[in-house]
């Protein structure tokens, strides 16, 4: 893991926060791991990048949580991270970007197709699932 990695995270992690005004850790790790099925403003799991991104995104969110609570660009509220003032700014930056449309276009996607208060563990399930399957040469 290097630290671009980590860096990257820490901003998905804020664009998250900031379209969802709040998540917990759990939350947040399921989002960032379906970024990875995004292509083109559709779910691919022949995009698939990392099959275990869960695993790996599991390994560098505590360092991105922890580097982006030092720098208080966000707040911990009980089990709840949301964005701080800065955060907001931080975020609202990234978004005027022209240069980060298609991360834009991943983060608004993800958001508003896949609600935190669905079963998101069911939906990365079945979308490895279906990557597996295509991958062993079963029915898509």
């Amino acid at each position: 893991m290097n630290n671009i990695e980590v860096y990257s995270l820490c901003v998905k992690i804020c664009l998250f926060l900031y379209k969802n005004k709040g998540l917990d850790r759990e939350s947040l790790l399921y989002l960032v791991s379906l970024s990875d099925f995004y292509h083109d403003n559709t779910m691919q799991s022949k995009n698939i990048k990392n099959i275990n991104s869960l695993t790996y995104y599991t390994n560098i969110l505590n360092k991105s949580i922890a580097i982006l609570l030092a720098t208080k660009l966000i707040d911990l509220h009980e089990r709840i991270f949301e964005l701080s003032i800065s955060g907001c700014i931080f975020s609202e930056n990234i978004i005027n970007n022209k240069e980060n449309k298609g991360l834009i276009q991943k983060i608004e996607y993800i958001c508003s197709n896949y609600n935190c208060k669905e079963n998101l563990s069911r939906v990365y399930e079945e979308m490895v699932s279906k990557f597996i399957k295509k991958k062993l040469g079963g029915a898509s």
